[in-house]
C-alpha cells in the first residue's frame, strides 16, 4: 500500500502478463531501454525490461503521472 498524502492509499502490484490485465502503460520519459547489454563490439541489444501501469480511474486521480528512467553513469 501506498500513501499519497492527498487522495488515499493505493496498491502497487505486479502482473506477470500486462498484455492481459487491460491496463494502459504510463508514459515513458527519458531512455526508452532499461538493459542493455554490450560485448565491446559496435552491436548493442538493448530491451525495455520493466514498466509502470495503472488502472483508468487512478490515471484520471494523477494526469500529469510520469515514468522516468534515469542514465547511470
Amino acid at each position: 500500500m501506498v500513501e499519497d498524502g492527498i487522495q488515499r492509499e493505493w496498491r502497487l502490484t505486479w502482473y506477470g502478463y500486462p498484455e492481459y490485465c487491460d491496463l494502459p502503460d504510463i508514459k515513458l520519459e527519458g531512455h526508452p531501454y532499461t538493459w542493455i547489454k554490450s560485448t565491446g563490439i559496435a552491436r548493442v541489444a538493448e530491451e525495455r525490461l520493466d514498466c509502470a501501469m495503472a488502472n483508468f480511474e487512478w490515471l484520471h486521480m494523477y494526469p500529469e503521472v510520469k515514468l522516468t528512467n534515469l542514465v547511470i553513469v
